[in-house]
């Protein structure tokens, strides 16, 4: 090999080696994070918790207005805590009663928080009498002692399961049009 060749390989060489030189930067710059990339995830972040809590608000808003107008009515009407599985019977902000329950989904239908209406009684023996509500459907049964009801007008939706005494109390008290409200809390 002549003198020119070999400067030219060396010189080829010397470039691949700067390029790679170049690229070993370029991708460890790419690991490396950018302090304003993070800062605007972050308020991406903070942006949406606060969404999160304005909604949670509102809807705290609505039932507080709610349960006003319900104790400027005479009208009984239940708070479901779905976190806590505790429900209440009020009239005019005094406790009627207080119950434990168990909420089961039907069809993948889960209960959301809001107010729901009684829109049918489902009348019969103390173990077939339900509570139904249309829209949002949801029912309130007897806990059964083997399995679910599952009588047809309130199969494939979200069950509210009390027990034999506390879903008589409730059944006797509420009226077509009485308010239930179902708490995330």
């Amino acid at each position: 090999m002549n003198d020119g060749t070999q400067k030219r390989r060396a010189w080829v060489r010397g470039v691949f080696l700067a390029l790679a030189v170049l690229c070993g930067q370029a991708s460890a710059g790419a690991e490396m994070t950018d302090p304003a990339g993070e800062e605007r995830q972050s308020l991406i972040l903070r942006e949406h918790k606060l969404r999160e809590r304005i909604d949670e608000l509102r809807f705290e808003e609505d039932l507080l207005i709610k349960q006003k107008a319900l104790l400027a009515s005479d009208s009984k009407y239940v708070l479901l805590d779905l976190k806590k599985r505790k429900g209440t019977l009020k009239y005019r902000n005094r406790i009627l009663r207080t119950f434990d329950f168990d909420t089961r989904k039907a069809g993948g239908k889960r209960m959301k928080p809001g107010i729901y209406t009684v829109s049918e009684k489902t009348d019969g023996s103390s173990k077939k009498r339900q509570l139904l509500f249309s829209n949002p459907p949801l029912v309130i049964a007897r806990k059964p002692k083997t399995s679910v009801p599952t009588d047809k007008p309130g199969k494939g939706s979200p069950l509210v399961l009390l027990k034999t005494k506390d879903m008589d109390a409730l059944f006797f008290v509420l009226e077509p049009g009485s308010q239930v409200l179902l708490l995330k809390q």
